[in-house]
């Protein structure tokens, strides 16, 4: 039995997306001001510079606040954490200097940061 290419590049979009989709989670329909202020989602940028909202999964990622005051802290409670801000990270709701930078991230001491 001979599968069309066609029927094969439609089942891999079909596992992609729900590769995607189980990643992102509930976080994935957040607005990206949602994301930041939910301590169970992780706001991400990707090479393009397109946000991405996501279930954190790390231990460092669950509990961690992206943006607000509490920020910091609520990445370094943990003491196997490193905060690492942001780099010119402008939330929607704020008028910056500078935009379209990384947010806020909360990573594993031992782990290089996605900044």
């Amino acid at each position: 039995m001979k599968i069309s290419p066609l029927i094969i590049g439609i089942a891999f979009i079909c596992l992609v997306s729900s590769f995607s989709m189980s990643i992102a989670g509930d976080c994935g329909k957040l607005s990206e001001q949602t994301c930041i202020e939910s301590n169970k989602c992780t706001l991400i940028q990707n090479r393009n510079k397109v946000y991405f909202c996501i279930r954190a999964i790390s231990a460092c990622e669950m509990g961690f606040v992206q943006w607000g005051e509490t920020s910091q802290s609520s990445c370094i409670s943990n003491k196997e954490c490193r905060f690492v801000p942001q780099s010119c990270y402008c939330p929607p709701n704020v008028i910056c200097r500078c935009s379209g930078g990384k947010p806020a991230m909360c990573v594993s001491e031992g782990k290089i940061s996605y900044n």
